[in-house]
């Protein structure tokens, strides 16, 4: 059991970012430290087509159930960075909300989402759930990006249109450092 949990962890740490990662006019850089060998923990940086996702998911449960889903969510993530575009946060929370049911998997997760145009450095942003990525500027300043909604899973929709999530943007400047956690 251990060297097939062993296992699973390498696989699962097979769908993780580059260490260190060039794009445009970023550097990304990465580092993953699970709490258990294998866990429901996944984040990932993806080129699609003019921008740059980001995104750092947290599902419940450290086993292999939510290890699975984690691998089913990155798999839907690069699905979805073939498309002509990248998706909004409203969009991306939309869809994800319908896509994770909490009675598919018997699972819930939190999600930060960020997307990036990489030349003018504009970005939008929502969280599901998730701690608020942190801005801090080359001159030192810090913003929390923390416009956030409920977690993925729970199904909280208002009405057909509204999902219970906030957007945010902001444009990052040259020297800018962003942390996902």
């Amino acid at each position: 059991l251990n060297e097939n949990l062993k296992a699973a962890s390498s696989i699962q740490k097979s769908f993780l970012p580059a260490p260190s990662l060039h794009s445009d006019n970023f550097k990304i850089a990465s580092f993953w430290d699970p709490a258990h060998v294998l866990g429901g923990d996944i984040f990932n940086a993806i080129k699609a087509k003019d921008r740059i996702i980001f995104y750092i998911v947290d599902v419940c449960g450290h086993d292999v159930p939510s290890a699975l889903v984690t691998v089913s969510i990155s798999q839907f993530f690069n699905q979805l960075a073939n498309r002509s575009r990248a998706l909004s946060p409203k969009e991306m929370m939309r869809t994800l909300n319908k896509e994770y049911p909490l009675d598919r998997f018997d699972r819930y997760f939190s999600i930060f989402y960020m997307v990036v145009d990489p030349v003018s450095g504009h970005f939008e942003y929502s969280s599901a759930g998730h701690p608020p990525a942190i801005i801090l500027s080359k001159k030192g300043a810090i913003t929390l990006l923390d416009r956030c909604g409920t977690i993925i899973g729970f199904n909280q929709i208002v009405d057909e249109d509204h999902l219970l999530f906030e957007e945010g943007k902001g444009v990052l400047q040259q020297g800018d450092k962003v942390f996902l956690y």
